[in-house]
């Protein structure tokens, strides 16, 4: 007997013989709606009940037609099975259509993940690091950050390319140094570079020196420190410190870079060259420029070129810092009892 729900229509097949002769009410258990599904006199109702739908007979397959006397020893292939295609075949056999890949048809295009779609917070933040998306200094100190403007006279004016040239060094030397040309070039450009810091610093600091003397002038009453100063100041003469500047200068970049190429050819003999150290000297003297601040200018200038030249052996020689540390600790060692000591001095004349 088929019980049908009158108002969800919900409906289920029961035995007949299953259901109490007098069960007359059921409980839907679909909607929880109760209905009457028989009558009194065991009928069913309209709405409620319905004789059990029977089954469709299954009527016989068709008999297959009998198979040609050559083919009578082989068993029929079941429907749905795959015939290996024999070579040869395939120039005789037809192909069935081809659906065009994605890649012919243009007006479908490739679907784009959502990671592919929006940058990653990696780039992202590459891209805040290297200055891509700002401006300002971050865009004088990123931009064409594979040349260096000093050595591009046609892309850059002198004034712009000494600017460009001492930011990069100042405040992102791995990236100048590593990009730094091995061999391409003179080294005129790096001698002039180091040659323009250098007579700027020497100016500078004979300005300070001068001042600082007449301020304390008056306070000095030792008559042979007096004598000494005074022997310093006319020996720091204007015609002749220019002169005598770009000479010594252009001394001290050549015994600096001979005695860095020294060392650094004990560590790794094979990949450094003279030139790349040259550079490496003559442009990490772009932090003297801080000399301009009286009293800590000129120290911390001095210390600020020692950690670039560190810095750009190591990037534009392509050193471990293990290496480059053993090749240049004793040089730094060196320098850094000679300036105590000469602390030292001068801290005792003032007594």
């Amino acid at each position: 007997m088929l019980i049908r729900c009158p108002e969800c229509r919900f409906e289920r097949t029961i035995d007949a013989d299953a259901i109490p002769a007098n069960a007359m009410m059921a409980t839907c258990p679909r909607c929880q709606c109760r209905f009457r599904f028989r009558n009194p006199d065991g009928t069913p109702t309209a709405e409620g009940a319905a004789p059990a739908p029977v089954p469709p007979q299954q009527t016989a397959p068709p008999a297959q037609p009998p198979l040609p006397p050559d083919m009578e020893g082989d068993d029929p292939l079941p429907p749905g099975a795959v015939v290996p295609r024999i070579p040869g075949e395939d120039a005789a056999t037809p192909h069935a259509e081809e659906k065009p890949s994605p890649a012919e048809t243009p007006d479908e295009k490739p679907s784009v993940s959502g990671a592919q779609e929006k940058p990653s917070f990696w780039e992202h933040f590459q891209k805040k690091k290297n200055g891509e998306s700002r401006g300002g200094l971050a865009a004088a100190l990123h931009a064409d950050e594979t040349d260096v403007p000093w050595e591009e006279p046609r892309r850059y004016n002198p004034l712009m390319a000494l600017y460009q040239t001492i930011l990069r060094v100042m405040f992102n030397a791995p990236r100048f140094f590593a990009a730094l040309p091995a061999s391409n070039g003179k080294l005129t450009r790096p001698l002039a570079f180091y040659l323009i810091l250098g007579l700027f610093q020497t100016l500078v600091e004979r300005m300070w020196y001068l001042m600082s003397l007449e301020a304390s002038a008056p306070s000095i009453t030792d008559p042979k420190l007096q004598e000494l100063l005074g022997d310093v100041a006319q020996s720091m003469s204007l015609p002749l410190t220019i002169l005598m500047a770009p000479v010594m200068l252009a001394v001290q970049l050549c015994f600096f870079a001979s005695v860095f190429y020294l060392m650094l050819r004990l560590v790794q003999p094979e990949n450094v060259r003279f030139r790349s150290v040259f550079r490496v000297i003559a442009y990490s003297a772009a932090p003297t420029v801080v000399c301009v601040v009286p009293l800590i200018g000129p120290i911390a200038g001095s210390i600020w070129f020692g950690v670039s030249c560190f810095i750009g052996c190591k990037y534009a020689l392509r050193l471990p810092w293990s290496r480059t540390g053993l090749a240049l600790g004793p040089l730094y060692l060196i320098a850094f009892a000679i300036g105590l000591q000469l602390v030292r001095q001068v801290l005792s004349l003032g007594s």
